[in-house]
């Protein structure tokens, strides 16, 4: 997905000229390095500057981008999703930016102290569910290893001494540490047993009248943003669901036979979910249902941990804690008007990056909140624009919360891939999910191409004059 957004021309003949210059103090310093025994530090620095560059430049693209999208959704707030994609696309090149600045300044620290007393292994402890250790004379970061049973070791580092882990309820978690420096030891193992926590105020038992699907019956979906009705037929040539953004009525795609899931994906705000007026957000949402009861689901909120969305700390404890709140609410508003009758209720689960941090946080904060939502949502889409879709987002989700997974976007984009690459990476993708009996829905974004304001948005099963690519053919397999 990480493609360049033409927008971006004058930042991009700036970061050449920057990186040139760059790489030819690289090639300068190794030069000096291999005559004159110098330390491997200068080579790092050398890096450490172009990284430092690109940066700079990933800023300024992404300011760049977030005031185009403040205009257009000022102007026309339904029609920005080619400035939404690219102010996010921005936000995600600045984030790797800012990580390669993070790990060539680590490497160029560490360079500079490989005395064995920074190898050291810290001494562990724990405190409650707090985990502290001592501080090593000549480092200034360490790194903390998180072990739950039947998960990947997670690694993250620390700038501290202590830190407050996610509680997994009802699981033993092994926890160890070292200094960021290669080579260093780790510190011997301790381990938490957290308690089984039961809900002390239980939800409403009530489920609706149509229970998510799995297996064969997976939902196949496509994205079809703004587009009116008048597609319709179209669309139900190639799947019988279709996912669409605040619309104010359902009733012209229900007519030519497709379900409907409903992505109230907004109001966008800088400020995170914690922003929204819960009150006025869950009575919009019921007026919703009563004007289109047809509606098979409501996706509460778009990617409400991406910063692109929701503002720089989107993925915050706070904010986590505040959506939350949000599904409650939504849950108990819809059991109280609608009882079995209610559509089913979607969890944004996955997180900005490949890992589902903020799922996590959702269940931290309160371990409850899978009964206030049908399933949780993730985006797997490529992390490189071509092959397959990211399905370890998609186990993860599932085995953390026990939840059906609803992919609503996932998607090739045929400025990148050939029209062959994206129907077959498609077909492999449903083929998987199905696969799975967990998966329960499967959203290929989008239906058509942006169009010629957009170029290199080719995400559409079709042009943007509505020409059939193959993957509306591959899509259209699976009717059968």
């Amino acid at each position: 997905m990480f493609l360049s957004h033409p927008h971006r021309a004058r930042v991009e003949q700036m970061v050449t000229l920057v990186v040139a210059t760059c790489l030819a103090l690289l090639a300068t310093s190794a030069g000096a390095a291999a005559h004159t025994n110098q330390p491997t530090a200068t080579i790092s620095s050398a890096a450490l500057h172009i990284a430092i560059a690109k940066r700079t430049a990933a800023e300024r693209a992404l300011a760049h981008d977030s005031r185009r999208l403040s205009r257009c959704l000022r102007a026309h707030p339904n029609r920005c999703g080619a400035d939404r994609r690219a102010a996010k696309r921005s936000r995600a090149r600045l984030a790797g930016a800012k990580r390669r600045v993070t790990s060539l300044a680590a490497r160029v620290a560490r360079s500079h102290s490989t005395s064995s007393a920074t190898k050291q292994a810290p001494k562990l402890t724990v405190s409650g569910q707090t985990l502290r250790w001592n501080a090593v004379t000549g480092v200034s970061s360490y790194v903390f290893v998180r072990k739950v049973p039947g998960l990947e070791a997670q690694y993250t580092t620390i700038t501290g001494t202590s830190t407050t882990p996610a509680t997994v309820p009802g699981e033993t978690v092994h926890y160890s540490v070292r200094t960021n420096v290669e080579g260093s030891a780790w510190a011997t193992e301790v381990s938490i047993t957290y308690p089984a926590t039961a809900p002390s105020t239980p939800p409403a038992p009530v489920e609706p009248s149509s229970s998510s699907p799995s297996g064969s019956s997976m939902w196949i979906s496509v994205d079809a943003g703004g587009w009116g009705p008048s597609v319709a037929p179209d669309i139900k040539g190639a799947v019988n669901y279709v996912r669409l953004e605040d619309p104010t009525s359902i009733s012209g795609f229900t007519a030519a036979g497709l379900k409907v899931i409903d992505d109230m994906a907004g109001p966008y705000n800088t400020g995170g979910v914690k922003a929204l007026n819960v009150n006025e957000w869950v009575a919009k949402a019921v007026a919703f249902v009563k004007a289109n009861p047809q509606v098979a689901a409501v996706e509460v909120l778009n990617e409400a941990s991406g910063s692109w969305f929701w503002g720089e700390n989107a993925d915050s404890t706070e904010n986590a804690a505040a959506y939350d709140r949000l599904l409650k609410a939504v849950h108990e508003a819809f059991v109280a008007e609608f009882g079995s009758a209610r559509p089913l209720i979607l969890a944004s689960y996955g997180g900005p990056g490949e890992e589902p941090v903020w799922g996590e946080r959702l269940w931290a904060a309160n371990p409850n909140v899978g009964s206030y939502c049908d399933g949780v949502v993730v985006h797997p889409y490529p992390s490189s624009g071509r092959g397959e879709a990211d399905r370890k987002q998609v186990e993860q989700a599932h085995a953390n919360t026990g939840k059906p997974v609803y992919v609503t976007e996932v998607g090739w984009n045929t400025s990148v891939v050939t029209e062959a690459e994206q129907a077959q990476n498609i077909t492999n993708f449903i083929d998987w999910a199905r696969s799975t009996g967990y998966v329960a829905d499967v959203n290929v974004f989008n239906y058509r191409n942006y169009g010629p304001s957009s170029p290199s948005e080719d995400w559409g099963i079709e042009t943007w004059e509505g020409q059939h690519k193959l993957a509306y053919a591959a899509l259209a397999a699976f009717l059968s």
